[in-house]
């Protein structure tokens, strides 16, 4: 997938060669950009004819719209705990006070 060099990591999307500062975690830069790749690849199988940019561009719309997808799961993930966790506590206390 790519070649470390210095402080940083090459990787290749689009058929680009693109270096990547290695922040110290270089595993994690690799799976990042090897998914960032699926999806522009992903992107080219069903659009065979766009051009770069218009794949990069795609491929960035639904990468965020899986983290905004993902983020509001989280957040009503997080309400319902949080209004379990009240429901707990008021239970708590009824059986405490009686």
């Amino acid at each position: 997938m790519g070649v470390r060099v210095a402080g940083t990591i090459e990787v290749s999307i689009l058929g680009r060669r693109i270096p990547l500062k290695n922040t110290g975690d270089e595993e994690y830069i690799r799976k990042v950009a090897e998914y960032v790749r699926d999806k522009v690849e992903e992107i080219q199988r069903q659009v065979p004819n766009a051009t770069e940019t218009n794949i990069a561009v795609l491929a960035a719309l639904n990468i965020a719209d899986e983290l905004f997808s993902a983020t509001e799961k989280q957040k009503e993930t997080y309400n319902r705990i949080d209004h379990y966790c009240s429901e707990l506590i008021e239970f708590i206390d009824t059986k405490l006070t009686a």
